[in-house]
């Protein structure tokens, strides 16, 4: 019997203008501006970006696409994907196709699920991002930021 094993695959091009040590949420929505530009606007995407113990990105990894409105995460695909990178902080970031921001209730849900289980696996989740139109929002910090 035969078997295949696939290599995971991550990529991490950022501009070098850009700061590599995500400390706030300013600096996390900068830089998943810089992953989603290559990304289908029309659609949600869920990307996790993953940090090492001093806060510098390590990688990041686009779990999902999904359609206008939705984008289902799934726990399971977010730790593989962290414990594989081997980090120790992540960031999960989605974008609204919409360009309105605020949370639903399934983010606030999903948000406070990684977190629970980040605890368990001693990989911190800090924040969630949802990116709009020229704006963000951080649900950890629970505000909106134009401009970014």
């Amino acid at each position: 019997m035969k078997y295949a094993i696939e290599t995971y695959k991550c990529r991490l091009e950022i501009s070098e203008e850009l700061v590599t040590i995500l400390n706030t949420p300013e600096a996390a929505a900068r830089i998943a501006r810089e992953i989603f530009n290559d990304l289908d606007q029309d659609q949600e995407h869920l990307v996790i970006i993953a940090m090492n113990g001093k806060h510098h990105i390590i990688g990041f990894k686009n779990l999902f696409t999904g359609t206008v409105d939705r984008s289902e995460v799934g726990p399971r695909e977010v730790f593989r994907a962290s414990l594989v990178l081997g980090a120790s902080f992540i960031i999960w970031v989605h974008n609204h196709p919409s360009g309105e921001t605020r949370p639903s209730p399934d983010d606030q849900v999903t948000h406070k699920l990684l977190q629970r289980l980040g605890e368990e696996l001693n990989i911190r989740v800090l924040d969630g991002i949802i990116l709009g139109h020229g704006k963000y929002w951080s649900i950890t910090h629970n505000f909106e930021v134009k401009g970014v």
